[in-house]
């Protein structure tokens, strides 16, 4: 086989496959074979027609038209290797001319575009500092106290704060009417976790046990019920109990909990939580830099992107999203 490449506008190009001697004589005997098991002649049992009877009821560009397909994949991988070429879709295939001798495919192919750099050095962009906090480390501390809390039940003139939990009946309505999934029993609910909708858990700081209170909320416009979404809507709360949380003692025994293999004092868990965070920290400085980087050498860069890069790419993203949906049900 023998092949040429030729790139065109938009990041396509034909790549031209000459097919001849015994690579086409043996696609051609392929081809006939497929044609004799399928074909019916009255007389002969299918696959037992001879030849030249078969090429009697073939037209010649049906047969060469067979032998083509039959030899296309080898020509194709033979003229990509040959030629370094990068394809980003399947190419298509004409079949330019052939006879008993040999075969010219032409392969119309989409391959990776070709980029013109623009200015992509001395860019003023520098790497961020990175510092790590005593408060960034406290916060963390605090988070595995949270771990270990308890909930407490407050007594029964408390009323509810900010970061305490509230046990609640609610039953949600939009114009009266009660709509699906917007009702809960018993349901713990913690205050300034912003677990649902903005505006709902501050308007329960203050209650009490016991107290039925109407929270007025409106759902977001990007609300995943369609129905809801930037509607307003009443939910009628009844306060079972209120409870605040209390955090353990921070000491060695609290972090031996943890397991965490030579750490079993507070200093040393500490200690721990800065070379995690100071390696998070410049990961994510590193990653932004190389990213604010990229973005200007793009933004300096000349590339034409072809439609079925474009296509593919959409593709996989839906197919993405649908193995997700299916996941989750």
């Amino acid at each position: 086989m023998t092949s040429t490449w030729t790139l065109k506008e938009n990041s396509t190009g034909e790549l031209e496959v000459t097919v001849e001697g015994e690579a086409w004589k043996k696609a051609q005997k392929k081809a006939l074979n497929y044609a004799k098991s399928h074909m019916s002649l009255k007389g002969f049992r299918q696959g037992q027609i001879p030849d030249a009877l078969v090429k009697k009821q073939l037209s010649s560009k049906a047969l060469y038209d067979m032998a083509s397909e039959e030899v296309a994949n080898e020509a194709l991988s033979e003229g990509i290797k040959e030629h370094n070429i990068e394809l980003v879709a399947r190419p298509t295939l004409d079949v330019k001319e052939a006879d008993d001798e040999k075969a010219v495919l032409v392969f119309t192919c989409t391959v990776l575009p070709e980029v013109t750099l623009g200015e992509y050095k001395g860019l003023d962009i520098k790497k961020a500092d990175v510092e790590v906090t005593e408060e960034d480390v406290e916060n963390e501390v605090k988070r595995v106290q949270d771990r270990y809390a308890d909930w407490v039940v407050r007594e029964d003139d408390d009323a509810a704060q900010l970061g305490d939990q509230v046990v609640i009946d609610f039953v949600g309505t939009k114009d009266g009417v009660a709509f699906e999934g917007g009702s809960g029993e018993n349901y713990p609910l913690e205050l300034g976790s912003g677990s649902f909708i903005p505006g709902f858990e501050e308007q329960l700081v203050g209650v009490k046990k016991g107290e039925e209170k109407d929270v007025e909320v409106t759902f977001p416009e990007n609300y995943q019920a369609a129905e809801l979404a930037g509607q307003p809507a009443t939910f009628h709360c009844t306060v079972h109990e209120v409870k605040y949380k209390d955090l353990p003692e921070l000491n060695d025994e609290l972090i031996k909990k943890l397991k965490i293999e030579n750490v079993e004092t507070v200093d040393a868990y500490k200690e721990k939580v800065k070379t995690d965070l100071t390696a998070q920290k410049e990961r994510e400085a590193e990653e932004n830099f190389t990213n604010e980087l990229l973005g200007k050498v793009c933004d300096n860069a000349n590339v034409e992107i072809p439609a079925a890069m474009i296509d593919a790419e959409v593709d996989r993203m839906y197919r993405e999203f649908e193995g997700r949906m299916q996941q989750s049900g």
